[in-house]
């Protein structure tokens, strides 16, 4: 796929995704002021993003900290900008004396055209009104020279699930927008505590986790090229703040809040007796889920909590596959 720039609101998703695909457990984390900046030297370009980012990461694992902060980033800033001088003046003394001789002359000779050009305009000028405004009021709308956004991800797009630019599009609506379109008892939001490569790790930490009286689910999270992690997470919430005071309560210093509004959907009941004997099933197959609910709104059993409804579909598709009910639907 071909990645446009990104906005500010999708930079912290973006670098998510690529600690997340590189096997950062949710120990890893970028501060607000650190995106910030990172956003403001970068200009938004995913390629510039990935060597900031770089730059940081080793200045935080030299100052110990697993918390990239501001400070990490104007180092990696600094620490970059001195590498691309120093590559820029290599560069300059391997041409060759003929190759440097056109390079000034040419430079002097655009220096030359660009002062006659204003000589030029400053004599137009005295002859002519100097608007107060660069907007005519008689021509119609003005006409931004500022870069455009590109669209947001729409849903649906066919991308692998991944804590990438779908998650953060939805969070790019505005707020008066988001709260038109979000029902009631929407829990989108998760705490991903931890990513694995292989089913026997994620089943290690369930207990670990549990033990501290925190429960947890985990799923597998298909990241494309036929590869599978294990995402270990927990909680459903209705906000990011929700997430953060549940982490607060618990203690939990891990982990990232990540927007995964898809879940697969079993079966669903007014009595929980009816969903035992699939829940069992479905545990003995290999996949975790969860069976919650009440009698007055009834019961569902369900598995899973991904970004995007393709990723939540192949997952799906699979266990239709070993027999089951399974469909993809929104939280």
């Amino acid at each position: 796929c071909r990645l446009e720039v990104l906005k500010k609101s999708e930079i912290q998703g973006y670098i998510s995704h690529r600690l997340f695909v590189a096997g950062d457990k949710g120990g890893i984390s970028f501060s607000p002021p650190a995106i910030k900046k990172i956003h403001r030297a970068s200009k938004g370009i995913p390629r510039l993003i990935n060597r900031i980012c770089d730059y940081s990461l080793m200045s935080g694992y030299v100052s110990g900290s697993t918390v990239i902060k501001g400070y990490h980033a104007d180092q990696a800033l600094a620490e970059l900008e001195n590498n691309l001088w120093a590559e820029e003046k290599r560069s300059f003394k391997a041409l060759s004396r003929p190759v440097k001789r056109q390079i000034v002359l040419g430079l002097s000779a655009l220096c030359l055209l660009i002062l006659a050009a204003v000589l030029i305009s400053s004599k137009i000028s005295l002859n002519t009104e100097i608007p107060g405004s660069y907007h005519d009021q008689n021509a119609g709308p003005a006409v931004s020279l500022e870069p455009q956004q590109p669209p947001s991800v729409q849903q649906g797009q066919k991308t692998a699930d991944s804590p990438a630019l779908t998650a953060v599009a939805v969070n790019a609506e505005s707020p008066k927008a988001r709260q038109a379109e979000t029902p009631q008892g929407h829990y989108p939001f998760i705490l991903q505590l931890a990513s694995f490569k292989n089913k026997p790790d994620v089943l290690r930490a369930v207990p670990q986790y549990e033990g501290k009286n925190i429960p947890v689910q985990w799923n597998p999270v298909d990241i494309g090229d036929e590869s599978l992690w294990y995402r270990l997470f927990t909680g459903r919430f209705p906000s990011v703040e929700a997430a953060e005071q549940f982490r607060s309560e618990k203690g939990i210093t891990e982990g990232i809040v990540i927007n995964a509004p898809w879940t697969i959907l079993i079966a669903a009941s007014q009595k929980k007796d009816d969903l035992t004997a699939r829940y069992s099933r479905l545990k003995e197959s290999g996949y975790d889920c969860i069976l919650e609910g009440d009698e007055d709104s009834g019961y569902r059993l369900s598995t899973g909590a991904f970004i995007t409804s393709e990723g939540a579909m192949r997952i799906a598709e699979e266990l239709t596959g070993k027999g089951f009910e399974a469909k993809a639907v929104h939280q």
